[in-house]
């Protein structure tokens, strides 16, 4: 296994990528309305919104589960991340179904490269697994997002050298 400094954010940074690719998708959501929690805009959160920030788009960290010796050799880190959207639309059909369709088929690309190991042996060499826990959706009319609102929870299971993770620089 190789050595790892901080799993999260190159996962963080992937699907990005890959949400970005997906020129579908990128098509229903402005740049701008991509909120990217990387450290680049210290509040990256909009005050007031107006109609042209729909669709918006936000990958969220939202916990997970550790297990310090899975085996005699390695431990398991399960980091969830909620990838947020509201369409600011009340027609589910309009804007929401179309971004459901591409976020899906953005996590299945990601799934799929981590199964084949697309990314080689130097780059998320540490995950194992990538799931869908949870696709909640619910239409908010009254408050500030109006519109159709979902939010995926996906796991992302890591393993690691319990020599790594004891070895104190």
């Amino acid at each position: 296994m190789a050595t790892v400094n901080n799993p999260f954010e190159p996962i963080h940074d992937e699907l990005w990528k890959l949400f970005e690719a997906n020129t579908a998708l990128a098509a229903l959501v402005k740049l701008g309305n991509r909120i990217k929690l990387d450290g680049k805009k210290v509040n990256p959160f909009k005050e007031q919104y107006a109609d042209s920030d729909y669709p918006e788009i936000i990958i969220v960290p939202s916990g997970g589960q550790f297990e310090p010796v899975k085996s005699s050799d390695h431990s398991e880190l399960v980091q969830w991340y909620d990838i947020e959207v509201n369409d600011g639309d009340l027609v589910a059909t309009n804007k929401f179904f179309p971004l459901k369709w591409e976020i899906i088929k953005s996590l299945t690309k990601f799934a799929k490269n981590i199964r084949t190991n697309a990314y080689g042996s130097e780059t998320l060499s540490y995950v194992k697994r990538v799931f869908v826990e949870d696709i909640e959706e619910a239409m908010k009319p009254k408050d500030e997002h109006v519109g159709w609102f979902g939010i995926f929870r996906i796991s992302v299971l890591m393993t690691f050298s319990i020599e790594d993770l004891t070895t104190i620089p």
